[in-house]
């Protein structure tokens, strides 16, 4: 089966799990007014925040990060529900999650961390998520350039939960986290650049 039906598929189903659950939460967030950018906005200041205190703030930042992650829950669904949802908004999302991710990520040089390995691993994940992009979506019909989603977010996973389980827990996974994330960054470009090119062939062949 295609990685990316197969990903879309489950994340169809999460969704609409998620929006159910969500739907009481959903219902205020419309009546006070707030839209998915107004939040996408709050998650990239939270970012900010988080990044430029954690040196000296570690709990503090801690608890700013998360609350940034899980406020990543809210937005796509109150588009939605506010019928607003568009590829503009999605853009957007997508850009101040990867802005996140990487001022998390960033933090790992205080670690003592390769920060060869963390450039590697930005400039992989980049790649990665831009091809996948393309393959999924440049021959859908959009409301902009393209539809910005990808369903890539598993390759995040790693360093996101070692992080988490170096603060919470002491646990020190955070430069096998990278590489291991890294190395699925580059096989999923390859799988993306090889699948691209396959479909290109045939589209010139008509």
């Amino acid at each position: 089966m295609d990685i990316n039906k197969l990903l879309e598929s489950k994340n169809k189903h999460f969704r609409k799990f998620r929006e159910k659950i969500l739907k009481p939460i959903l219902i205020l967030l419309y009546k006070d007014g707030i839209t998915a950018n107004d939040i996408t906005n709050l998650r990239l200041i939270l970012a900010i925040v988080f990044f430029l205190i954690f040196n000296r703030y570690r709990a503090i930042s801690l608890l700013i990060i998360t609350l940034a992650f899980l406020l990543d829950i809210f937005d796509g669904p109150v588009a939605r529900y506010r019928n607003f949802s568009s590829d503009r908004g999605k853009f957007l999302d997508m850009a101040v999650d990867g802005i996140t991710y990487f001022l998390v990520v960033l933090t790992f040089a205080y670690y003592n961390i390769n920060p060869i390995l963390i450039a590697i691993h930005v400039f992989s994940i980049n790649y990665a998520y831009l091809f996948a992009i393309i393959k999924k979506n440049e021959l859908k019909k959009c409301d902009w350039v393209i539809h910005p989603t990808a369903n890539s977010t598993y390759l995040k996973l790693l360093p996101v939960i070692a992080f988490y389980a170096f603060h919470l827990f002491g646990v020190d996974y955070l430069e096998l986290s990278l590489y291991a994330a890294t190395f699925l960054c580059i096989f999923a470009f390859v799988y993306y650049y090889l699948s691209l090119q396959k479909r290109w062939k045939k589209l010139y062949k008509k």
